[in-house]
């Protein structure tokens, strides 16, 4: 599909908290999950054959009756429309006749049922080495799911690293050693996000290396959904679907609304066929470092993690959008691929999402004031379309609080001072980060595997690779 709308980031509608979410597999006979009465609405995502199509958003009144013919009413016409296309590639790979005239869905759920269909497409079970770093800062309370839920993956060539951002305890090291054996721990006393991921890029052996944030659940399917979509060469970051863990708040489902959602189209992103996005690369709706994967190669191509941005520095974040935006000047690209799942547990707090939504924008801000610098030739648009960015959505959220009331002012206000920070604290950052380092990890690596027996001076050789 090519229509323009697939460009949009897909925007959750308000929904009643607390609200209960569940997965549904459209090809099972029964809706296979139980609703707790407890709950105001309902968010769902359906699958087919495992694979997401969409959410449906149920009231409460209807759950205690729900059915298959219930929740196909309540669909919208691009998820119908994107199971069926699956449900008829599934039959025509499988060889079962698919009528010329479109069917409709039921028509197509009944015929897999029938002919007890499973998904033909093989998965992808086994590959290439797989290196998943957990980048954490004391999060001991939350941690020990994501390991849990990177054991249960269907991929099985892989190594789970947690890299320990200089903790202020030893909990974290005591859980993992205790309870997850096979994790690699790892301790970088330079506080910073970055500086964790770039860790990650060290001690690991991977040729691709995935991350996921430490208050997330992975999807079993996750890793094995990521390396399917690296089959093209020139696909050099992946990134995936994040989905809320729970709803239970009106701060959890204010985050879902402002936070991660992209969408269920496969995306590719390269400058060769940029997307009707302005001041592309570096706006765009990329994905997320929360579910993130690259090749080893792509940091020998532009180099790592930059440890001036994200968490740990005056910079709240903007480390992984930074990360994607010289994937693509580099001329390669970048696939966002909603099969590829992560469940993230949303800050449940208001006045805390407040501020911290205030501090992605703030984030966001520095970031592109480092495109700016970088990119002279394009620094008017940037510094134009952030202003005009700020003041639209200031304007926006008052009318938003005044008629919608579907958000605090707290938020709108935040929205509107944090950017102004941008600027200075990427100022701050600079500085505070020691002489040299930004021409160390901005110059690309100087091979393209690591050899365990090399330490990380000779990893971040500028040496030609032979």
């Amino acid at each position: 599909m090519n229509s323009s709308n697939i460009w949009k980031a897909y925007a959750p509608k308000r929904l009643a908290t607390p609200a209960q979410f569940a997965e549904v597999e459209l090809t099972d006979t029964d809706i296979a999950c139980s609703f707790d009465d407890s709950y105001r609405a309902a968010r769902l995502l359906i699958r087919v054959h495992g694979r997401p199509v969409g959410y449906a958003d149920l009231a409460a009144e209807i759950l205690p009756t729900l059915d298959h013919a219930r929740l196909l009413a309540t669909l919208d016409p691009e998820t119908i429309e994107r199971a069926r296309s699956h449900l008829i590639d599934d039959l025509t790979l499988a060889g079962f006749p698919v009528a010329d005239q479109p069917a409709d869905l039921i028509v197509l759920l009944d015929q897999v049922r029938q002919a007890q269909l499973a998904c033909p497409r093989a998965p992808v079970i086994d590959g290439p080495l797989v290196s998943v770093a957990v980048c954490t800062r004391d999060r001991v309370e939350t941690i020990g799911a994501t390991l849990q839920s990177l054991e249960r993956q269907t991929y099985r060539n892989m190594e789970v690293l947690v890299v320990d951002n200089a903790p202020s305890s030893d909990t974290t090291e005591r859980l993992v050693r205790a309870h997850f054996p096979h994790v690699r721990y790892i301790r970088e006393p330079r506080v910073g996000l970055d500086w964790a991921r770039n860790r990650a890029v060290l001690e690991s052996y991977g040729e691709i290396i995935a991350y996921i944030d430490d208050d997330a659940i992975a999807d079993a399917n996750w890793l094995q959904s990521l390396v399917a979509a690296f089959e093209a060469p020139k696909v050099m970051c992946v990134t995936g679907l994040v989905a809320p863990a729970r709803l239970d708040t009106p701060a959890q489902e204010l985050f879902e609304r402002f936070g991660y959602s992209k969408g269920f189209y496969r995306l590719n992103f390269n400058l060769n066929a940029p997307p009707p996005v302005d001041l592309f690369p570096y706006k765009g709706y990329h994905g997320t470092g929360c579910n993130s994967a690259f090749r080893r190669a792509a940091f020998a191509q532009v180099g790592l993690f930059d440890p001036r941005l994200d968490m740990g520095t005056p910079v709240p974040g903007g480390g992984d959008h930074d990360m994607f935006t010289r994937v693509l000047l580099a001329g390669f690209t970048l696939r966002y691929e909603p099969n590829a799942v992560v469940f993230h547990d949303h800050i449940d707090d208001m006045r805390v999402l407040a501020r911290k939504l205030g501090q992605y924008q703030q984030a966001f801000v520095a970031y592109l004031v480092k495109c700016a610098l970088n990119d002279r030739r394009r620094a008017p648009a940037l510094f134009a379309d952030v202003t005009w960015s700020v003041i639209r959505k200031f304007v926006r959220g008052l009318v938003a609080v005044a008629v919608r009331r579907d958000r605090p002012l707290a938020l709108v206000l935040a929205q509107a001072y944090y950017p102004l920070l941008g600027p200075i604290c990427l100022y701050r950052s600079h500085h505070r980060t020691h002489a040299g380092t930004e021409v160390e990890l901005q110059t690309p690596i100087g091979i393209l595997a690591i050899d365990p027996t090399r330490g990380v001076d000779t990893l971040l050789s500028k040496d030609t690779p032979s």
